[in-house]
């Protein structure tokens, strides 16, 4: 016999669909908190980005590279460092001369090891104390000063030495191999010095503005001080690429005078990483 719902002898549930109804509104109502919950979390970290982007951590970072010194001789006697630094120009090296504790005497500059090690394994049965520096360029650090046009072009002068000293090492590479004449490199030689006779005077303005409107405090007076490194960087750099289109003695090739800016360009720069 079929059963009705109507039918008291039998039992009977009634409240499975008010308890249906009542589970699918706890789920709605969870889903409501869970989306509120997820669109505050999305608006803070949304707010965190924003702060970053528009007032950024207290650095900025520098870009990386790597060169390598080919250097020939070690000694602590100036005049020893500076006979050989001209037997090292005779033979149509740099002739530039480091300190490091001692006196090294540097004959070019390269951007990657394994060249320098072809060319170190060349010369080390005549160099015996031959070997290599190494500049290894980190992403350096630089304290921001608040003031965000500066700091970008704070931030361009102190990437370009990089730039520059490639493109002198281009040139060397384009004389040695006969790619290129004097002529035709002196030409280049000229623009880099126009660019950065411009950085120059940039870095100046930059570190006379920087200087006049510090505030008083260490951080304060660390950003200054950047700024006056780099604008003494930049006038160092200018004497010396002034310095290639002089002659100073027959044996002083135009090849010589670059791979001698170069070794001072990278260790010049080298020191300015070190104050930042």
């Amino acid at each position: 016999m079929a059963r009705r719902i109507w039918d008291f002898n039998t039992p009977h549930i009634i409240g499975g669909k008010r308890e249906r109804y009542r589970e699918r509104g706890r789920r709605r109502r969870g889903m409501g908190r869970t989306i509120v919950i997820a669109l505050i979390v999305a608006t803070i970290i949304a707010g965190l980005a924003f702060g970053i982007y528009l007032y950024g951590p207290s650095y900025f970072r520098l870009s990386k590279a790597d060169y390598y010194a080919l250097t020939l001789t070690r000694t602590d006697s100036l005049k020893a460092a500076e006979d050989a630094s001209k037997a090292v120009s005779a033979a149509g090296g740099a002739g530039y001369i480091l300190n490091d504790g001692d006196f090294l005497v540097a004959a070019f500059v390269y951007k990657k090891e394994s060249d320098a090690k072809v060319v170190l394994d060349r010369f080390s049965s005549d160099y015996p104390d031959a070997g290599l520096r190494s500049y290894q360029f980190g992403r350096t650090r630089v304290r921001r000063s608040g003031d965000r046009g500066a700091e970008a072009k704070l931030r361009e002068l102190l990437n370009y030495p990089l730039k520059l000293v490639d493109e002198l090492i281009g040139y060397v590479y384009a004389l040695d191999s006969f790619e290129s004449g004097e002529s035709a490199v002196m030409l280049k030689v000229e623009g880099l010095k126009s660019d950065v006779k411009a950085r120059k005077d940039e870095a100046e303005i930059l570190a006379a503005g920087r200087a006049a409107g510090a505030a008083d405090g260490k951080a304060e007076e660390r950003a200054t001080a950047c700024y006056r490194a780099t604008a003494e960087f930049y006038e160092d750099i200018y004497d010396s690429l002034c310095g290639v289109s002089l002659l100073s003695g027959a044996e002083k090739k135009l090849t010589h005078r670059l791979k001698n800016v170069c070794c001072e360009l990278v260790e010049k720069y080298w020191g300015l990483r070190e104050r930042l």
